[in-house]
């Protein structure tokens, strides 16, 4: 302990010494550990920590598949779901959910939430206990007993200040009373975020709908013992059975078959790839950063000949060095932790002020007892890493010359080599990450070029959903939103207004089967053609900007008492009638029966990507909403000037109709596009920051070793101009070398990226992993400051005098 004490002490003196490099050694561990740490902690809440259910590996998600459609997770219907309850052994226990929207009114202003309808046993199933009050008991989702609700922990927070009499309070939803019997814990993450309460889901045996009919997510937990390739073969043979007695629902072309997967998979399979790809990234800053030290160190480790040399004359032995560099290292590699740490929290902080909903469970992301020792691990390491081998190259030198009076300490050209492979490595992984980032700087550039088919500026939208036990009828709903769009478009500042039943930008749309007439029916085994369709009001296509193509706009005759009509997109018209004229053209939706019969094409519009720039979207048709009444609504109005101005207004509006009805999501079509692209915003951003901080690197790297080559051939620089050698051969010869190794360096690199950067093709839009355009801009733009880095020694080799670099002592 006392030589542990006394090498500390004596790291701590020498670091004192030279505050320019302990500077420059902090701050870069720093940025390359805080970068980690970040990364670490976005990974440990997403990907490590474990689920807070009770055996969390047991619980799965089940999921129709159409594979001959290509779609992979189609819901459950409320017959499939009786018949696998009653028809599978592998589960214990399966629980179907049905997210919606619910008016929450009394007790202060009418609340619109986000709700989910549960079977009584989903709590029990995830092993979950209500933090107030209790959970569902068995029957309370069956016809009659369904009068009880539970809250989240955020509107028990929110609407009620935390008071625990809530709970066995009757509150009022949807027009109807409803009894808290319970609160979710404060950690409570099901699915997603954002959900208010939980209601029990009824499926009444009487009236199940059709089989087809699938509004359910549906989850089972594992019996123990059963594996999921068990519960799989099980599935398969129910999916198989259910095709052979049910042909018109599960045609033989149609693929049909039941997909299980682990619900942590479910919730962190798509934004796994992106974390590992920003986890690789900054690993690959902190190697450079290593790369870089290592050099610093063996520079330094010049200027320190004499006392070394002194030590080892005086006894030292090569481990007692070897002991003294890493201790010094470590130092470093501390300091750059503890200072990397705080970097991480303002990082954190400023990832908490972001919109990253799409990320699961990104509201869990902390500093933690993991993170703190993943840290420390890091630290330690990396000071090993860095300072290891350059400890040992200097414990192994011959310092008698240096004991020699006016002797001149010179590096071997075995430490000179090593320096300059680390340069050549240091630049080869700064490209690499240089390209990854300018890759995704590419696509990000592509999707913001994309042409969603609407316009978003200026235009506010907000949410409306009727409560049936209020406006149950069809021409109850189609009056109160007939009257509130004639009072929303009479707003001063409003120039248009619309509404439609499912919005662009992550709404989810209705997808059904339709008839095309006069075309040949399916042959058998084969489904009808499917398209997104959505039901809308007169002038919603003129408030977002769509453009009509041919034919007419809805207009307020179209109601259920005319002739049903139709607007198809262009991708429709040119699928269902090639070189046609889909003017009066009819098509029939399957499975609505008389409320939407035949149909007769009105107009065609231009194609819209619903789901966002980067989701191609499928053949689009649109009915009006007095011919397809339903009780929710979102409207959407265009303004001159700022949209958010008349938010204000458009609630007064809704209130002047009914005072106890609930406006939900008021905002702008620009922050609804903001926050559809915030997380790629997010990792394109976090990965242009890892580029500049590796492109940094990379060039103090190659600076470094030339000053210290410059240092070290003063006296041959001296003698060549002193035998007639211009100053700018001379500076050419140092630029040449930097040349030389920056050249191996992207080379490297290049080769690297070429096999390396693959892997990232799934997460690029419009632009290829290997984009030649890309991979010779990062080379030339790396060459180009490394050549920058260079130019500062080459000039003051330039400018050395022949007769001081010859004087000896």
């Amino acid at each position: 302990m006392e030589t542990l004490l006394r090498d500390l002490r004596f790291a701590l003196r020498m670091l004192r010494r030279s505050p320019g490099f302990t500077c420059s050694a902090v701050l870069c561990l720093a940025l390359s550990l805080g970068a980690n740490t970040s990364v670490f902690s976005l990974l440990n809440a997403v990907l490590l920590r474990g689920l807070p259910y009770q055996e969390p590996e047991r619980i799965m998600m089940i999921w129709n598949q159409f594979l001959g459609d290509d779609q992979r997770e189609i819901q459950l219907s409320n017959s499939e779901l009786l018949d696998l309850r009653e028809q599978t052994r592998s589960f214990t226990e399966i629980a179907a959910t049905r997210p919606g929207l619910f008016s929450l009114t009394g007790d202060g202003d009418p609340d619109l939430l986000v709700g989910v309808r549960v079977s009584a046993n989903l709590f029990h199933l995830l092993g979950v206990k209500a933090a107030a009050g209790r959970t569902f008991l068995p029957g309370e989702d069956q016809p009659g007993h369904d009068d009880v609700v539970i809250l989240s922990h955020g509107l028990f927070e929110r609407r009620y200040g935390s008071d625990p009499s809530v709970v066995g309070r009757k509150v009022t939803i949807n027009g109807k009373p409803f009894t808290v019997v319970g609160v979710t814990p404060r950690d409570f993450y099901f699915r997603r975020k954002g959900r208010d309460l939980w209601m029990p889901l009824i499926i009444d045996r009487a009236a199940l709908g059709a089989r087809d009919d699938r509004p359910l997510e549906a989850y089972a937990r594992l019996r123990s013992g059963v594996t999921p390739e068990a519960a799989r073969t099980e599935l398969g043979d129910t999916a198989r059975r259910w095709a052979a007695e049910h042909p018109e629902t599960y045609p033989t072309k149609s693929g049909y078959g039941l997909a299980v997967v682990s619900y942590r998979e479910q919730i962190v399979g798509q934004i796994r790839p992106v974390l590992l790809v920003l986890a690789a990234a900054v690993g690959l800053v902190l190697l450079i950063a290593c790369a870089n030290i290592s050099n610093l160190l063996l520079a330094r480790a010049t200027t320190r000949d004499r006392e070394i040399a002194l030590r080892t004359a005086l006894g030292a032995g090569r481990g007692g060095l070897v002991r003294q560099f890493l201790t010094e290292s470590l130092l470093l590699a501390a300091c750059g932790g503890a200072l990397g740490l705080l970097l991480t929290a303002w990082c954190l902080k400023a990832i908490g002020q972001m919109d990253l909903s799409k990320i699961p469970r990104i509201d869990e992301v902390s500093i933690d007892g993991r993170v703190l020792a993943f840290t420390i691990l890091v630290s330690l390491l990396t000071g090993i890493l860095f300072g290891l081998v350059p400890a040992l190259q200097i414990s192994r030198r011959d310092f008698h010359a240096a004991l020699k009076e006016g002797a001149k300490s010179s590096a071997g050209a075995g430490r000179n080599l090593f320096r300059r492979v680390l340069v050549v490595l240091e630049v080869a992984v700064a490209l690499v990450v240089l390209l990854g980032a300018g890759l995704m700087i590419q696509s990000f550039r592509r999707l913001q070029e994309v042409d969603l088919g609407f316009k978003t500026a200026n235009i506010l939208s907000l949410e409306l959903f009727l409560p049936t036990t209020k406006y149950s009828t069809p021409s109850q709903q189609t009056a109160f939103f007939g009257e509130l769009l004639e009072r929303l478009r009479a707003l001063p500042g409003v120039s248009s207004a619309g509404g439609v039943s499912a919005m662009p930008l992550g709404v989810v749309q209705s997808i059904g089967e339709v008839v095309i007439e006069g075309a040949p029916p399916p042959a058998p085994g084969q489904l009808n053609p499917s398209v997104a369709w959505r039901s809308n009001s007169p002038s919603y296509f003129q408030t977002l900007g769509i453009p009509l193509v041919k034919g007419r706009d809805f207009v307020d005759g179209d109601d259920e008492r005319a002739e049903p009509v139709v607007i198809v997109d262009q991708s429709s018209a040119r699928h269902f009638w090639p070189h046609q004229e889909p003017i009066g053209k009819r098509l029939k939706l399957v499975g609505q029966g008389a409320a939407d019969p035949w149909r007769s094409v009105v107009g065609v519009v231009g194609n819209v990507k619903h789901e966002g720039p980067e989701v191609d979207s499928r053949e689009q048709i649109y009915v009006p909403f007095r011919q397809h009444a339903q009780p929710f609504l979102y409207l959407l109005l265009h303004t001159p000037r700022n949209a958010g101005a008349v938010a204000g207004p458009a609630r007064k509006a809704v209130l002047g109709i009914d005072k106890n009805q609930a406006v939900f999501r008021v905002e702008t079509m620009d922050e609804k596009l903001v926050r559809t692209m915030a997380w790629r915003r997010f990792y394109t951003l976090l990965l242009a920051a890892f580029a500049l901080v590796a492109l940094v690197l990379a060039v103090v790297g190659v600076y470094s070793v030339m000053a210290y080559s410059v240092t070290q051939r003063t006296r041959e620089i001296g003698i060549r101009m002193a035998l007639g050698a211009e100053r700018g051969a001379v500076t050419g010869l140092v630029v040449r070398q930097a040349l030389g190794l920056t050249g191996l360096g992207v080379v490297l690199g290049l080769a690297v990226a070429l096999g390396l950067l693959r892997i990232v093709s799934s997460l690029l839009y419009g632009v290829s992993a290997t984009d030649v355009k890309t991979f010779v801009c990062g080379a030339l733009l790396l060459t180009a400051f490394a050549l920058l880095a260079s130019y500062l020694p080459a000039r003051r080799a330039s400018r050395v005098d022949p007769t001081v670099a010859l004087r000896t002592e």
